[in-house]
């Protein structure tokens, strides 16, 4: 991909006098790289109206469909921002590459950033609170939760916002930058917040592999099935004790009157981690372990996701599939998930 050279933006809205009204907020949040590169303004406060450039802005209360619409907002004219093109970037910023045989991602930075958030397809991780020009190294994902919350000055409602539309393109990063454009100056805007956003989109997997030792643990497949009792997305779950492990059962056979008996499970030696796939629209779905490795101090567990094929012949029925397996480490405070086909991490379980 081709990235235009950064120039410094002189957009400014001067002279920009309100005809009724106070206490304007605008917030301006660039995206860079994301549907081109983009100054969206957010204006927050009573209706009222401007004169920008020999034209009317009308701010009014109301609605707007649009992946970038904060519902709180007032409407620019019937739109839900006002918006302005910006100059891009000759490299990008940060770049992200997941590794091969691999959780871990290498993270390059060229210039300063403030958060690095990654979005695998099911969860958020933190790649870094910060970096600085030069920043290269490879980084273990930490879970996020909150999404995009506490990146730049994003409120609550416009992170959902951007975290709903960006988790519509699949896997992806987000980079917290400095604003590079100057505030726009209009009269009336009573406070003034500017938050600059770089979005990766083409997550690669580099041909690098990083492999930390690996120790193989004791593991057995306790029990599965496909009619467990949870919602429609993954779950991934881990039980250190009797009470854990009756909950774990509860939810894998809750469909049952009649539950079959517990495992004896030595709690004392051993713990369970499960893996719950979500409601499914017809059979043909289930997971199986290839292996359970502890690697860093931490427990590994490598699944097998099938799917039926397009000329599978199913039980045309919800099913929700699931797996608890028997690992040989007590007390286990963290389990990751990872595909066995790319070794891609699909989850965690605390």
């Amino acid at each position: 991909m081709r990235y235009l050279t950064v120039l410094v933006s002189g957009i400014l809205l001067a002279g920009c006098v309100p005809s009724e009204g106070s206490g304007l907020t605008l917030h301006d949040i660039a995206l860079y790289n994301y549907d081109g590169n983009t100054l969206y303004g957010y204006f927050y406060g009573e209706p009222t109206t401007l004169e920008f450039g020999g034209r009317g802005l009308e701010l009014t209360e109301g609605t707007s469909d649009g992946p970038l619409a904060v519902p709180s907002a007032l409407l620019v004219n019937g739109e839900p921002y006002l918006a302005e093109t910006l100059p891009g970037f000759e490299a990008p910023p940060v770049e992200v590459e997941r590794v091969r045989l691999s959780t871990e991602i290498s993270l390059v930075a060229r210039t300063a950033t403030g958060p690095v958030v990654y979005y695998d397809g099911n969860r958020w991780f933190t790649l870094a609170e910060t970096t600085e020009a030069g920043f290269d190294v490879l980084v273990r994902p930490r879970e996020r939760i909150g999404g995009l919350r506490g990146v730049g000055e994003l409120t609550a409602e416009e992170a959902r916002t951007l975290q709903r539309a960006f988790e519509a393109r699949g896997p992806i990063t987000v980079a917290a930058l400095s604003p590079r454009t100057p505030q726009r100056r209009v009269g009336g805007i009573s406070n003034y917040r500017s938050t600059a956003l770089f979005v990766q989109q083409d997550i690669e997997t580099s041909t690098t592999s990083a492999a930390p030792p690996v120790q193989e643990v004791r593991w057995e497949i306790v029990a599965s099935g496909n009619q467990a009792v949870t919602g429609e997305g993954r779950q991934f779950s881990i039980a250190t004790s009797q009470s854990g492990l009756v909950r774990l059962w509860n939810q894998a056979y809750g469909s049952r009157l009649t539950p079959p008996p517990l495992p004896d499970i030595d709690f004392r030696r051993e713990s369970v981690v499960a893996m719950f796939l979500g409601t499914q629209p017809t059979g043909g779905y289930g997971i199986g372990v290839r292996e359970v490795t502890l690697e860093d101090n931490e427990v590994y567990v490598t699944v097998d996701i099938t799917e039926p094929g397009p000329n599978s012949i199913t039980t045309q029925a919800f099913t929700n599939p699931w797996i608890l397996v028997r690992v040989g480490r007590p007390d286990i405070s963290v389990a990751w998930f990872r595909s066995a086909g790319n070794r891609d991490l699909i989850g965690v379980a605390r």
